[in-house]
């Protein structure tokens, strides 16, 4: 017979479907994710709580920040902060920590509020650009490694033609790679 894992998820019928909590939950989501990628994006430990602050959230925001504490807090490992800048005064709800704009923060602006990630005394800001800048020249050097190869007339006159679009995707993919490096660049600037 068939296992469990192998079936389809049963359809719900329409009168159940919540499309409010489904925005809730989609939010909450990509809130974590954006967090998780700011922190991969500079380099900052897994084991590191960050501090944690919101500005400019709508009501639902709020509520919504306050609902899923414990969500925010375990998977995008943060404690939040005291609004005067109290970087050490750890508090009991997300309510509390609204208004916080310290330097030496990253900013996630997502639909429902501008979230707020202390970096300030977790990196080393000037040893993050120097290792991106070197990540970024290697990009650059894939990038024209590419173009050399595919300028060449008698390159693409014998290549397989599956072998011309496998570099004309990687070329892609190194100039998305070159964005996102020129991006988290410019975030260490702001610090």
């Amino acid at each position: 017979g068939r296992l469990l894992m192998q079936e389809a998820w049963p359809a719900l019928p329409s009168e159940v479907e919540d499309e409010a909590a489904a925005a809730e939950m989609n939010w909450v989501g990509e809130a974590i994710s954006e967090s998780r990628t700011r922190r991969a994006e500079m380099n900052v430990p897994a084991a590191a709580r960050l501090a944690f602050g919101y500005n400019d959230a709508s009501e639902r925001g709020e509520r919504w920040l306050a609902t899923h504490w414990r969500a925010f807090e375990t998977l995008a490992r943060v404690t939040p902060v005291a609004p005067e800048g109290s970087m050490s005064k750890r508090l009991g709800s997300w309510e509390t920590a609204r208004g916080i704009t310290n330097a030496g923060t990253v900013q996630i602006v997502t639909p429902e509020a501008t979230l707020l990630l202390a970096l300030a005394g977790v990196i080393d800001a000037n040893a993050e650009s120097a290792r991106l800048a070197k990540e970024r020249e290697k990009v650059v050097g894939e990038i024209a490694k590419i173009d050399r190869m595919m300028g060449n007339p008698a390159f693409l006159a014998k290549a397989d033609p599956d072998v011309v679009e496998e570099n004309r995707a990687r070329r892609t993919d190194w100039e998305a790679q070159g964005a996102r490096l020129d991006v988290a660049l410019e975030r260490l600037k702001a610090l």
